[in-house]
C-alpha cells in the first residue's frame, strides 16, 4: 500500500510533474537505502516515456547520513534545490510541514513509513509506504525470547511506525527506539553493552554501520538476491557487502531451496519453482553456532590449563617434597 501526495504546483502541470519524478529518480538511484530503492521504483513507474522529452540535469548532491539526500538540478532556466528524506531532515532544514501533509494513520496495526520531498525550501511531496514484515520475523523473535535474549528495535523511522512493527512481531513497546541517527544507534549499543553485556546487532543498510561496529557481534541481513537483481539492485547489494565488510561479523543472504518433485497420473514428474529462504531464518542458527563455538573454545582452554599445570608440576620436581623419594622419582620428569 502506498499513498502519494504531491503539491499542486507540480501536480497540476504535466511538465513540472515529469521534472519532479525525474529529480526523485536521479537523487535516489545510487543510494544504498531500501527506502531510496522504493522511491526509485516509484519515480520510474511515474515517468512517462516520450521521445524528445526534456530532462532535469543533476548539478550536485550530498548525503545526510541517516536523514536523506539533497541535490541541485537545473531545468531550462530554473534551478531546483531538492531534499528527499525523513521529517527530522525537513525540520533540520527549517522546512515547514503542514498538519495535513504530516497526518498519520490512526490504525495502530499499520506500519506506515513516510518520506518527504522538498523543493526550494517548500514541501513538494509526501510518499507514505507500508513496511512489510518478513513472514518468519515473528517466530524468530519468539525463538530469541525463549533462548533468553532481550530484543529491541532501533530505527530512523518515526515512533508510530516503529511501535506498529514492534507490536506485530511481539517486541515490547518500551524496547522501541525511533528517529535515531547512525551515531545515536551506536551510542545506544554502548549503553546496552554496559548494562547487559555482549550485544548482537542485526542491520540491513549503511545507516547501521556504526552500530554494527560497536556491537559485540554484528549481523548484516539482506533480503535481496544478488543474482536476480537488475544492474541497480546488483550494485546495491555489492556496495552493501563491500562497505560493511569491516564492521559486520556475519552476512546472511537469501538463497533458493530446490523445488519439490511431484508425481502426476501419467507417471511424469514436474518440479515446482524453487522457494527462497530468507537470510533472517539463519539468525538463530548462526547465534547457536557462535554459542557452541564459544563453549568449545572455553573447554579447550580449561583442558590446556589443566594439562600445563600438571606437566609443569611433574617436570619441576616439586613432588619430591610431598611424596616419598621412590614415588617422587617415578613421578618426576627430567627437563
Amino acid at each position: 500500500m502506498q499513498r502519494i501526495q504531491i503539491a499542486h504546483e507540480f501536480e497540476s502541470n504535466a511538465t513540472r510533474l515529469a521534472v519532479f519524478w525525474q529529480m526523485v529518480r536521479e537523487i535516489t538511484q545510487t543510494s544504498q537505502h531500501p527506502v531510496s530503492a522504493l522511491l526509485y521504483h516509484f519515480s520510474t513507474t511515474h515517468i512517462a516515456v516520450e521521445d524528445g522529452i526534456e530532462t532535469a540535469v543533476l548539478v550536485s548532491w550530498e548525503e545526510q547520513s541517516g536523514l536523506g539526500r539533497m541535490g541541485t538540478f537545473t531545468f531550462r532556466d530554473e534551478t531546483f534545490h531538492i531534499a528527499v528524506g525523513s521529517l527530522r531532515m525537513m525540520q533540520m532544514q527549517n522546512i515547514y510541514v503542514d498538519i495535513d501533509m504530516n497526518a498519520q494513520v490512526t490504525d495502530n496495526t499499520a506500519s506506515l513509513g513516510t518520506v518527504y520531498i522538498s523543493i526550494n525550501g517548500c514541501i513538494a511531496g509526501r510518499i507514505q509506504y507500508e513496511d512489510k514484515i518478513v513472514p518468519e520475523a515473528k517466530s524468530l523473535i519468539r525463538q530469541l525470547h525463549s533462548n533468553g535474549f532481550r530484543t529491541y528495535v532501533m530505527t530512523g523511522d518515526t515512533g508510530a511506525s516503529a511501535k506498529a512493527i514492534a507490536k506485530q512481531v511481539e517486541i515490547p513497546i518500551e524496547h522501541v527506539h525511533a528517529s535515531l541517527l547512525p551515531h545515536e544507534k551506536a551510542a545506544l549499543i554502548e549503553q546496552f553493552e554496559h548494562r547487559y553485556g555482549p550485544v548482537v546487532m542485526v542491520g540491513d543498510n549503511l545507516n547501521d554501520a556504526a552500530a554494527l561496529a560497536t556491537s559485540s557481534f554484528g549481523v548484516v541481513v539482506s533480503q535481496r538476491t544478488v543474482g536476480k537483481q537488475s544492474n541497480v539492485g546488483h550494485a546495491y547489494v555489492s556496495s552493501i557487502l563491500s562497505s560493511l565488510q569491516a564492521e559486520a561479523d556475519a552476512f546472511l543472504l537469501p538463497s533458493s531451496r530446490p523445488g519439490r518433485r511431484i508425481a502426476s497420473k501419467g507417471g511424469d514428474h514436474r518440479t515446482d519453482q524453487a522457494s527462497e529462504i530468507s537470510g533472517l531464518q539463519r539468525i538463530t542458527y548462526i547465534l547457536g553456532l557462535t554459542r557452541e563455538m564459544s563453549k568449545r573454545i572455553h573447554r579447550i582452554l580449561w583442558w590446556s590449563m589443566v594439562y600445563n599445570f600438571v606437566a609443569l608440576t611433574l617436570s619441576s620436581g616439586a613432588l619430591g617434597a610431598i611424596f616419598p623419594y621412590s614415588i617422587a622419582e617415578w613421578l618426576t620428569f627430567s627437563p
